[in-house]
């Protein structure tokens, strides 16, 4: 559904351009309102697919976690340093992480890919939803939306780990 709504977002945008260009006579501000509607479909609809992958990463956690806890897993980092185990490294990484770091922080950077879409999609939002007049919020936040939506996908492609593999 997002493809097919991202789709007809293109269709509706190039028409816009035309019109804007001149090489069309269209009522800029209801080809501009279509536009916008299917790409806030289309960004809903990613929205919404982020919003499963956390919650089944959350899932997979949860019963991850519990294994851990019903293993011998001590999570002090020194002691975990001073054995030098065969995977200390791996175990004062996590231990650190979960424990020092925020519970949020830790788990996005575990799940960069969807943390990543998830804020990009939350940024992207913003756009549609002032440019149809749902919401009332400054150019200048806009703006600022975008450009954080556009270093994130930037990110994306320089960076293969940061991008959110299909559900």
């Amino acid at each position: 559904m997002a493809k097919i709504n991202n789709a007809l977002y293109l269709l509706m945008d190039h028409i816009l351009w035309f019109g804007r260009a001149g090489l069309l006579d269209i009522d800029k501000q209801k080809w501009g309102n279509r536009a916008n509607k299917f790409w806030l479909f289309s960004i809903i609809m990613h929205l919404t697919r982020d919003i499963y992958d956390i919650w089944r990463l959350l899932q997979l956690d949860a019963k991850s976690r519990l294994m851990l806890q019903t293993s011998a897993f001590d999570c002090d980092p020194l002691r975990a340093f001073v054995s030098s185990n065969e995977s200390s490294y791996a175990h004062i990484r996590n231990c650190v992480l979960h424990t020092l770091l925020s519970p949020l922080l830790a788990w996005s950077l575990d799940h960069r890919g969807v943390a990543l879409d998830t804020i990009k999609n939350s940024c992207d939002v913003m756009i549609p939803l002032s440019g149809l007049g749902l919401i009332d919020v400054s150019p200048g936040l806009v703006g600022i939306c975008g450009v954080v939506s556009s270093l994130i996908g930037i990110l994306t492609i320089a960076d293969s780990t940061c991008r959110i593999n299909p559900s």
